[in-house]
């Protein structure tokens, strides 16, 4: 298992290759939120068997979790790792919608995922 560790800022948000692009597996993640009273939403698009590269706000992400308010450390595991093929993208936004591209409003959050 692989910890990759970011911290969220309010740029608009990007898509950001996990595992330098080779074909890996989301075994879950933790993270807290300093928005207020927002939940924001941990998105993950795998680029499968194709070669374009997913685009955030186009895109329907393959994986969205969703990140509360409630004070402390948010996490989430899985039993088996999250892999529908390819490389792995995934990007931090303010709303749930598939579409969606919009910056947090604060940032700050710290965010560490687990690939493997």
């Amino acid at each position: 298992m692989i910890p990759v560790h970011f911290t969220t800022g309010t740029s608009t948000p990007a898509l950001t290759l996990l595992n330098g692009g080779k074909n890996c597996g989301v075994m879950g993640a933790v993270s807290n939120n300093v928005e207020t009273s927002t939940t924001i939403y941990l998105k993950f698009w795998w680029q499968k068997n194709s070669s374009s590269v997913p685009v955030i706000g186009t895109t329907a992400p393959d994986l969205t979790i969703p990140i509360t308010s409630a004070v402390g450390l948010v996490p989430f595991s899985f039993y088996r790792p999250v892999n529908p093929g390819g490389p792995c993208w995934y990007a931090v936004t303010k709303n749930g919608g598939d579409t969606d591209d919009t910056a947090l409003s604060t940032g700050g959050e710290v965010v560490t995922i687990f690939i493997e």
